[in-house]
């Protein structure tokens, strides 16, 4: 018998750490489960539930580690969790994930691009704070977008939303009152939100989504007293949401910009700083050098587009009031984002896409543009739009992609998704160069290369072995809307054109752009034109006669009703 036990294989030590990773998902599910019970009638669990079991489970964890995002975020992260719901045997199956398997033919696209979605935001604080009239079209509506409405609707002002349109009355200044106030899911409304309360002599308590929950803004912290305010957490050992803002309303002339505030916070900064209670004078002299030009590359051509008096001195940023009426429509330009994923269309599959709306030239265009010149395509600008045309037998280079110098952050999934395009045309691509830059990035596309039936080794990406007829590729959930867009890239040279790619959570895209699966479902020609565009309606027709040979006999009458 033992001899026996000694000569059978040892079981490999990964299984057994995938069996403990089933129980855990079998204890987290049970614990998501016993949370649902205890919740209140609103859906949320009562404050000082929540506060008992942040207790407890801090308490555990300082007997076996110091590290705080085992102790605070994974904390987080198990109170913010979804599942799917329970299968019902009796109802139909539910489709488990969304395939995408475009038709492999060249593109026509022509449309309007959506205004960008930071403009769309600055924009809205700005008329905001001033009282002033706006009236956007072909705003993009995602979920950033439309909790910044409601965020500025909470400073009692009235902005209004329908379709791809916003708009507000001229009416009072947004003021700074002491609620609850929900920035949702968007760290730049919560930078706006900051920003507005600081030149007001105010108080008030932010919330928002899980990722501002488990966000770090010590960097915040440490500057606001430099302005008159002072940002308190109100979750013990947390850095995220929610907290408390106090301020006393009082910036002083000049305001050094920190080294470490995150650039985002810079813009809203500055696009606050015109209703202030005097001109203030933002000094850049420790910030470092190209986060400077990306934030006034940002923020000065918006400032121009308002008539906001504005000037360099040096290091010295002066702001001045807003005074004249802004304009009710600016040209807001498009989204860079979105347009750089359309036009990526066209160099997967060829064809053309022309997009029609204001290409601002900035570094993050100049990003893009670099992007698609190593494609060996060009990007055309007109007084129209942006627009790309690929000619007859274009074929994607096999040469290594570089991640261009400024481009966003929220785009660094394209040139990956392209990287892996030349994998799956030329059977190998090496991964691009710089991606190991941006933190998280190649875990992400290991990720990624799986669901397009590629593997990652040593920076090189080519094909599975086994990725034959039969075998499908696994489904993917996407950790962001753009890694969404770049496996809806992917499909469009996917090796088995009757087979496509699976993706496990295409809501995603709410948080980019709604509707981009009306596109893409709809290529290579897609309709997207505007609701006005639409076709009139018909004129209503006259009424119908019948023609008949009878003739009407009228009943005889009463005299005395003659």
């Amino acid at each position: 018998m033992s001899d026996d036990y000694q000569d059978r294989p040892r079981r490999p030590m990964r299984e057994t750490v995938c069996e403990i990773d089933r129980d855990i998902l079998k204890l987290v599910l049970r614990r998501h489960n016993l949370l649902q019970r205890m919740a209140a009638p609103k859906g949320h669990l009562a404050p000082q539930e929540e506060r008992y079991l942040r207790e407890s489970w801090e308490s555990q964890v300082a007997k076996v580690s110091s590290d705080p995002k085992l102790s605070s975020r994974f904390f987080t992260l198990l109170q913010e969790v979804e599942f799917l719901p329970r299968p019902d045997e009796a109802a139909q199956p539910k489709r488990p994930s969304f395939g995408l398997a475009p038709l492999q033919k060249p593109v026509r696209v022509r449309m309007d691009a959506p205004k960008g979605q930071e403009q769309t935001q600055l924009w809205s604080g700005l008329a905001a704070s001033g009282g002033q009239a706006m009236h956007l079209t072909r705003v993009l509506m995602n979920d950033a977008v439309v909790d910044c409405v409601r965020m500025v609707n909470q400073f009692n002002c009235s902005l209004h939303r329908d379709a791809d349109v916003l708009s507000a009355e001229a009416g009072m200044p947004a003021q700074a009152p002491d609620k609850i106030i929900h920035v949702g899911g968007s760290m730049l409304n919560f930078y706006m939100s900051v920003a507005h309360y600081i030149g007001r002599p105010s108080h008030a308590k932010f919330t928002g989504g899980p990722a501002l929950k488990l966000a770090d803004f010590s960097a915040l912290k440490r500057f606001l007293p430099s302005v008159g305010a002072r940002l308190i957490s109100l979750v013990p050992r947390s850095d995220g949401l929610p907290v408390r803002i106090e301020s006393a309303g009082f910036v002083p002339e000049t305001v050094a910009v920190a080294a470490d505030l995150p650039a985002d916070f810079v813009l809203c900064l500055i696009m606050a700083a015109p209703h202030y209670q005097a001109p203030v004078r933002l000094d850049f002299r420790d910030y470092p050098e190209a986060e400077k030009e990306d934030v006034l590359s940002r923020a000065l051509p918006l400032l121009d587009l308002a008539g906001i008096g504005h000037e360099m001195d040096g290091t010295v940023l002066v702001v001045r009031h807003c005074a004249a009426p802004l304009p009710a429509d600016p040209a807001l330009g498009m989204d860079v984002s979105i347009a750089a994923v359309i036009l990526a269309l066209a160099a997967v599959n060829g064809g053309s896409v022309n997009l029609d709306g204001r290409w601002v030239d900035n570094p993050r265009t100049a990003a893009v543009n670099n992007l698609f010149g190593q494609l060996g395509l060009a990007l055309v600008k007109n007084d129209d739009g942006i627009s790309v045309s690929v000619p007859e037998g274009y074929a994607l280079p096999d040469s290594r992609l570089v991640m261009p110098a400024g481009l966003p952050c929220d785009l660094a999934p394209l040139p990956c998704a392209l990287a892996c395009v030349q994998a799956l045309r030329h059977g190998r691509a090496l991964v691009p160069d710089g991606a190991e830059k941006t933190a998280g990035l190649l875990d992400d596309l290991a990720s990624f290369a799986g669901a397009c039936g590629l593997i990652l080794e040593e920076g090189v990406l080519q094909p599975r072995h086994d990725d034959g007829e039969e075998h499908g590729t696994p489904p993917w959930t996407a950790p962001s809307s753009m890694w969404a867009c770049a496996l809806a890239l992917a499909a469009c040279a996917r090796p088995h054109a009757g087979r496509g790619f699976q993706l496990n959570n295409p809501g995603v895209l709410t948080e980019l752009y709604p509707a981009f699966w009306t596109l893409y479902n709809t290529l290579p020609e897609p309709s997207m034109r505007r609701a006005e565009e639409a076709p009139a309606a018909q004129p209503a027709k006259g009424r119908r006669r019948i023609r008949t040979t009878q003739v009407a006999q009228l009943p005889p009458m009463p005299d005395e009703d003659l």
